[in-house]
């Protein structure tokens, strides 16, 4: 039943997200990123440059093209740096 497939998919989602934000709260208590960075805010921006560029990727855009979409999502990032 599609609702189910969907359903399923959704819980996939949310168990990577999962796993994202916990890697990122590890990364803080480290030190590696800012201690008012916002793990959930930050998992989601991964998530969803991650999803779009396999959009792109599926659509036929090339290595050079990907790197620039993530070189360019990334380049502010440097604000999480501690």
């Amino acid at each position: 039943d599609a609702i189910e497939v969907r359903q399923a998919v959704a819980a996939e989602r949310r168990a990577v997200r999962d796993i994202i934000v916990r890697r990122i709260e590890v990364d803080m208590a480290k030190g590696m990123l800012r201690s008012d960075t916002r793990p959930e805010m930050l998992a989601d921006l991964a998530l969803v440059l991650t999803q779009g560029m396999s959009v792109l990727a599926r659509d036929g855009a090339n290595r050079a093209s990907l790197l620039a979409v993530a070189e360019a999502a990334t380049a502010g990032w440097s604000v999480y740096e501690a």
